[in-house]
């Protein structure tokens, strides 16, 4: 998949390049799915970097996540895991605390995977930029 980082970005993005947004609102179900399947398009978006060029292209890649529940994990409680490798479930996972509070999680967006305890629950997301790859995100 040609995961190469050809610089890091010592802090954060304020602005996202013109024509590409770094938040989305998000529904996550009962059944558990990856973060990247319920962005728009399901994946997540490849914003080229302006002014750097590589073999297949420089893209800014994700290394921090921002959630927000719109929901009171008191009522619907949303769960995830960061690892890329384990399913969170009803009982599993971290909890997705209810806006004005947000959870950043510093892992890759494409690892968390997500799941309601419940009834549909929509999520705020912020990506955060961490670096820049060379090929794929």
């Amino acid at each position: 998949m040609g995961h190469e980082v050809v610089r890091v970005t010592p802090a954060q993005l304020v602005r996202a390049p013109a024509g590409y947004s770094l938040y989305q609102r998000i529904t996550v179900t009962n059944a558990a799915a990856t973060l990247a399947s319920l962005l728009s398009g399901g994946v997540l978006p490849k914003i080229p970097v302006p002014n750097v060029s590589g073999p297949a292209g420089s893209f800014y890649s994700f290394k921090f996540v921002d959630l927000s529940s719109e929901t009171d994990p008191a009522s619907i409680k949303v769960r995830y895991t960061d690892d890329g490798q384990t399913t969170p479930t009803a009982t599993l996972g971290f909890v997705i605390p209810a806006e004005p509070s947000f959870v950043r999680i510093p892992a890759d967006a494409q690892d968390i995977k997500l799941i309601s305890a419940g009834a549909n629950v929509n999520i705020q997301v912020k990506l955060g930029i961490g670096g820049i790859t060379t090929g794929e995100n």
